[in-house]
């Protein structure tokens, strides 16, 4: 885990790292060969299965017989960031929007200011 991904995790909290346990597992299947399972037995059975069947449910990974192999869909929302990237935009939406709003009414006040203090 990065440095980056440490300050991510601690700033968006458990959602956050709930992308990036995903993210690491479907990155395991990257190079494109059939695999038994993903990675790390730090991880509990259960968990792999249910991180699985999220992967397999979004149409990331495909089973392959036994195997889980990664799909072009898997590889292409990894390579725009994943899932931890989709749960820092859902997070800073709001955000952003609230302060376009702030900015566009101190804007707005500016303007009308500007007719009466020459």
């Amino acid at each position: 885990m990065t440095v980056k991904q440490k300050i991510q995790i601690s700033l968006f909290g458990n959602k956050m790292f709930e992308a990036y346990k995903l993210d690491t597992f479907l990155s395991a299947f990257t190079d494109g060969v059939p695999h038994f399972t993903g990675i790390d037995s730090n991880i509990s059975k259960w968990e792999t299965s249910r991180i699985e069947q999220k992967l397999i449910n979004d149409k990331f990974l495909n089973a392959h017989y036994n195997d889980l192999i990664i799909t072009a869909d898997g590889k292409l929302h990894l390579a725009k960031g994943g899932y931890m990237f989709q749960v820092q935009q859902a997070l800073l939406l709001p955000v952003s929007f609230w302060l376009s709003i702030l900015a566009a009414i101190i804007s707005i006040i500016s303007f009308i200011r500007s007719f009466y203090y020459h």
